[in-house]
């Protein structure tokens, strides 16, 4: 769209930006270059232009070129003349190759030499590419080209660099050179780069890349785009690793080379958050044409992580059993993965006796790696140990075993949080925090950034949770983790619910769920539905709320995600209970015991104590209701959760007011008052508040 200040556009120089102008926009415009022209001259380049401001712009130049006189009135006839003339063009593309007509011929060519180059180009390039020219020879060529308003001169430092004025120029001139004379200048400047950045090819692979590729030097363009990809993954670009991955495949000879820059293409993909694309691609390959072992077990490990992504748990499981091979930076990460597999499907034995075996492992190759002697060793002793390393011995070896065990540790914490061990999950984050950065793995402490925000939510430490957030929402923009950023999105939401901002929650939580739905991850598609379920729920929307549980029950069962089944079932549990169906709630809630009591679901079986106390308070079973909301108030104590403690205080104060018993009442609401303020839980403060002022007003 054009800038919004219009009176700008009186300035010749005023910046004008490319997209459609509506009709006032247009003639504004048309008005600020030529100022003595009619109505109907106006709408003739308007519909020449077709509303685009770049063109109108070079429509205009040349007109007033064309009729230099300015008292002259400019008509419609006098435009329609010119362009029978061809003195008109009636494209972009044409307007831009009619200036190129109209330089000289030495202009054409040293153009011709910088199109190839780039947009931007210096002296010392175009001489390159030239002929028996020096520096001196080119300069008149270059203020041609100044005075014409095609290049212009942008950075003066360390030596004098070139622009074109349009990029559309620049591809217009392209076009012109013969395929035959484009793979010469390409390779002959790609030639001049290569002695030039001799001593820095690296750096420069990605521009040595380009050239030899359009040079059309396979062997060359394969060894420079091979590297410009790996240098741009471990950067974290991993939109140009997949670019470079590409081209190198393109100028590849080699099948088993072919097979390994597939594999490099699915792994950046999968970076990138495009699990379609990725799986699609590692379909291509054949697995029993791998002859190459690291090639094969790297493999086996994207194919772990497509099946993981899409919460394909039960087949995940059931990959794993045909994999043989664990050694190495790809076996290791498949052990996390099945580990994890085996925690979210609650095969707690299988789990707990691989969990040790690979924790042991994994220690001994620290150990070893960190050249450590002794008994005991602890994960914090070999932090301890490769900190003190200079930065020059921290290799890819001794990193790679305490990695390992970093993603074991993320396994346990995830557990802590899950099962409401808050105190216990807090120190654990924090001492991951402290190895993440010490390996200087974004990745990671884009995980643990996250889990510290749930932890102080749950404590009711807001401003540290929102700290937190803001740290791992920056680390998943910054390397393109588009998972990540969604789940700090949902994260948030749930912060601003805390917070008492619904309508803030509600937009986080939709925005979330639209890219997990785009990275079909069922999992968390089913979280995000139950947040917003949830929400609903408290607004007393019944229908929108069953919608969102039932979608994420549905989501739940069909990736075996038996957390998630706690979660739904005990949501439209509350939903019956809200609806007065009593006797279905109750049944719901009960059966919902057994299954959170089975998995170990700590959280869930504080909130469904709480759920079947509110049962029996409205039975007027006040000794049962009284059993099950002590029980409540005990769990959520002992998890350090201020937000669900306060409830169980909240409910049990209800529960005395019904009895007439108002002592007992106050006094529980009051607690129940402390901690909703210790979580900042604002929404539960007000009603706690209004609450606890009625109550004394009654006891008056």
């Amino acid at each position: 769209t054009l800038v919004e200040q219009l009176p700008a556009l009186n300035n010749r120089s005023a910046k004008i930006l490319l997209g459609d102008l509506e009709k006032q926009r247009a003639n504004n415009l048309i008005l600020s270059r030529i100022p003595n022209i009619t109505q109907q001259g106006s709408a003739v380049i308007r519909e020449l232009a077709d509303g685009n401001p770049r063109f109108i712009v070079e429509l205009c130049a040349q007109i007033n070129k064309l009729f230099p006189d300015p008292d002259l009135l400019i008509t419609a006839q006098n435009i329609q003349e010119i362009q029978n003339k061809g003195l008109l063009p009636y494209s972009v593309e044409n307007l831009f190759m009619m200036k190129y007509e109209g330089l000289s011929e030495s202009a054409k060519e040293v153009l011709k030499k910088a199109s190839i180059i780039g947009k931007g180009f210096t002296l010392k390039e175009i001489v390159e590419t030239q002929n028996n020219r020096q520096n001196e020879d080119i300069s008149s060529v270059i203020n041609e080209l100044k005075e014409k308003e095609i290049i212009e001169i942008t950075d003066l430092a360390p030596e004098v660099q070139y622009l074109f004025n349009n990029v559309l120029m620049r591809q217009a001139v392209y076009s012109t050179i013969l395929r035959g004379e484009k793979k010469e200048l390409h390779n002959r400047i790609a030639q001049f780069y290569e002695t030039r950045y001799a001593q820095r090819l690296i750096q420069n692979s990605e521009l040595l890349a380009y050239h030899y590729h359009l040079g059309e030097n396979k062997e060359k363009a394969f060894c420079y785009s091979k590297l410009a990809a790996e240098r741009n993954q471990v950067m974290n670009n991993h939109g140009e690793a997949v670019y470079f991955y590409q081209i190198a495949l393109q100028n590849c000879m080699n099948p088993a080379d072919k097979t390994e820059l597939t594999l490099c293409i699915v792994d950046s993909q999968f970076y990138l958050g495009d699990r379609d694309t990725a799986t699609a691609t590692l379909e291509e390959i054949d697995p029993s044409s791998i002859t190459d072992r690291l090639s094969l077990t790297k493999y086996h490990f994207l194919k772990t992580r497509a099946l993981y992504l899409g919460s394909q748990y039960e087949a995940l499981a059931e990959y794993l059993t045909q994999v043989t091979d664990f050694e190495g930076k790809y076996g290791a990460q498949i052990r996390i993965y099945q580990l994890d597999t085996l925690q979210k499907l609650f095969r707690s034995d299988e789990f707990e006796a691989l969990y040790a075996e690979v924790k042991n492992h994994y220690l001994l190759m620290a150990t070893e790696a960190l050249n450590i002697k002794g008994k005991d060793i602890t994960i914090a002793k070999l932090l301890v140990a490769y900190k003190q390393l200079p930065d020059e011995k921290q290799t890819e070896d001794k990193k790679l075993s305490l990695y390992l065990l970093l993603k074991l540790e993320a396994i346990n914490l995830n557990s802590l949080i899950n099962t409401g061990k808050y105190r216990e999950a807090l120190k654990n984050a924090e001492f991951q925090y402290e190895l993440a950065t010490a390996l200087k793995d974004d990745f990671s402490l884009r995980i643990v950034s996250g889990a510290l925000g749930i932890i102080h939510t749950r404590m009711g430490e807001l401003d540290k949770a929102y700290k937190a957030y803001v740290e791992a929402i920056g680390i998943a923009d910054r390397i393109s983790d588009r998972f990540g950023f969604a789940k700090v999105l949902m994260d948030l939401g749930t912060l601003h619910r805390r917070m008492g901002d619904h309508r803030k929650a509600l937009q986080n939580f939709q925005r979330s769920l639209k890219v997990f739905e785009a990275l079909d991850n069922k999992e968390f598609q089913g979280i995000v539905a139950h947040d917003i379920g949830d929400l609903y729920l408290w607004e007393a929307k019944y229908d929108l709320a069953i919608k969102y549980f039932r979608k994420e029950l549905k989501m739940a069962l069909q990736i075996g995600d038996l957390l998630g089944v706690s979660f739904a079932q005990d949501a439209i549990g509350d939903i019956l209970f809200h609806t007065n169906k009593l006797d279905k709630a109750k049944a719901l809630y009960h059966k919902n015991l057994l299954h959170q009591q089975k998995i170990g679901d700590n959280e869930g079986i504080a909130h469904t104590y709480g759920n079947l106390g509110n049962v029996a308070k409205e039975e007027g079973n006040f000794p049962l209701a009284t059993e099950y909301y002590q029980k409540n108030i005990d769990m959520t104590a002992e998890a350090g959760d201020m937000d669900g403690n306060g409830r169980g205080y909240f409910n049990m104060s209800i529960m005395y007011e019904v009895m007439g018993d108002l002592p007992n009442a106050i006094e529980n609401m009051t607690i129940a008052l402390q901690r909703f303020t210790q979580a900042g839980s604002q929404q539960f403060i007000e009603l706690a508040t209004k609450a606890l002022a009625a109550l004394k007003q009654k006891g008056e």
